[in-house]
């Protein structure tokens, strides 16, 4: 069984993590495949970077505020 609504396509210049979870897709965490090496599947994106991240492990939602991923938050914390 297959499903039409994933995305494994990680390098699309034009149509980015968010832009394919906004049109229904679900994406790879792109932390867990470029740290893990493994496909993790997730729905979420960082409104920083715009790139698709595990909620509740790689990023967190600051109250009712724009979600953050792990990566732009140390960032922003420096």
């Amino acid at each position: 069984m297959t499903d039409t609504n994933v995305s494994f396509a990680p390098f699309d210049s034009d149509y980015d993590d968010k832009d394919k979870i906004s049109d229904g897709l679900w994406v790879p965490c792109r932390i867990c495949e470029q740290i893990f090496m493994r496909v993790r599947l997730t729905a979420r994106y960082c409104n920083t970077c715009g790139r698709a991240f595990c909620e509740g492990e790689r990023g967190s939602f600051t109250g009712r505020g724009p979600a953050v991923c792990v990566q732009c938050r140390s960032l922003a914390t420096k």
